[in-house]
């Protein structure tokens, strides 16, 4: 009996707790306990609520971009709006500061170095017209009274650079005159000698410079190797009566050097310079009463005189050398025989006349 009443209060105490529930089972007074994990408190050990995670954005990637190079700063600065105003030049400079490529501009604006200025970051380009804020007194149009305060100040493109600011190793150009800055001074390229050029450059942040010769039948002139140019000098002129002096060099070449001469008695071989700066010979009759002596290298007077002015065909003349006489004589009704000094000697020429008439030992020749 005693343990009868225990049970009984166990089972109330389960009750109580909630760990059982009551079934009727077919009305005899006998109840069967079903157990329930979900509602049994303490029967089983709780399980632990899984422990929240605070879910961390994922880092966005960050966005570079490549610097540019010179083509293609280039490229951007002729598909700009720079190209409404010039034409972009072979001069530029990059500033390692700002990002920014700068080309010069064929722009003319009194006071103004005018530039294309390309950012590498947005890869745009625009105008900055580096003034200086001179304006003429005469100018008085409305763009000088409304100009810019870009354009009315000097602009220094290195005031807040540091390093070396410059083509690096693989941007410099012996054909290009480029500028570099470092420690405050601008270096721009020069000629090492007639035929090398210095090009100055940026390394690791330090300043270089290279010498460079240039390549056959160019020369350094101005800081860049350019193409070689004639140069002709001639004593003298173009004149037969003296003896003339010709000098024509290409760069540090000299390709010619010669003196008139003459070529026989009465043709002298005449140097003269080409306005390519090149040079070359003509020869040249000395003309009526003139001759031209072997080594002379001009024409001085003959022993030979004529009273016609020479070949001419159609003025009558007499020439006189060694004391005898030769006279312009129509040989036939169309024909003139036409006599004239050549250096010492005495030539002559026939002519057949126009409308086949030759009068007074005289005619128009029917050609020449």
């Amino acid at each position: 009996m005693r343990g009868f009443y225990i049970i009984l209060f166990g089972i109330f105490g389960l009750l109580l707790l909630g760990c059982v529930s009551p079934v009727d089972i077919g009305g005899k007074g006998e109840e069967v306990i079903i157990t329930t994990d979900q509602e049994c408190i303490g029967c089983a050990d709780e399980e632990e609520p899984e422990e929240e995670t605070e879910e961390v954005p994922e880092e966005e990637e960050e966005v570079t971009q490549e610097g540019l190079t010179l083509e293609e700063a280039r490229q951007i600065a002729l598909n700009s709006s720079c190209m409404e105003e010039g034409n972009i030049t072979d001069n530029y400079t990059y500033n390692n500061y700002t990002h920014t490529w700068w080309f010069d501009m064929d722009i003319e604006k009194p006071g103004c170095a005018p530039a294309c200025v390309v950012d590498e970051l947005n890869r745009s380009a625009e105008i900055n017209w580096r003034c200086t804020g001179l304006i003429p007194e005469n100018e008085t149009t409305e763009e000088n009274e409304t100009t810019t305060e870009n354009e009315t100040e000097e602009f220094d493109p290195y005031e807040n650079a540091t390093g070396c600011v410059g083509p690096n190793e693989t941007e410099y150009n012996i054909y290009i005159l480029n500028e570099t800055w470092y420690h405050g001074k601008i270096y721009i390229d020069e000629c090492a000698l007639a035929t090398v050029v210095k090009d100055y450059y940026c390394k690791d942040g330090e300043l270089k410079n290279i010498n460079t010769e240039c390549p056959s039948g160019y020369d350094c002139r101005d800081g860049v190797c350019k193409e070689m140019e004639y140069k002709c000098t001639k004593t003298f002129g173009n004149d037969t009566t003296v003896k003339g002096h010709i000098v024509v060099s290409k760069g540090l070449n000299t390709i010619l050097d010669e003196y008139d001469e003459c070529m026989d008695e009465g043709t002298i071989k005449e140097w003269v310079c080409y306005e390519n700066g090149s040079g070359g010979y003509e020869l040249l009759y000395c003309g009526s009463g003139l001759k031209c002596p072997e080594d002379f290298g001009r024409c001085v007077r003959s022993d030979c005189k004529e009273d016609d002015g020479g070949d001419v065909p159609e003025i009558y003349g007499t020439v006189e050398v060694n004391d005898e006489a030769y006279h312009d004589t129509c040989i036939s009704d169309k024909r003139l025989k036409e006599y004239y000094c050549y250096g010492d000697s005495v030539r002559s020429k026939t002519y057949t006349c126009m409308n086949d008439t030759c009068e007074d030992d005289q005619c128009v020749p029917a050609y020449t």
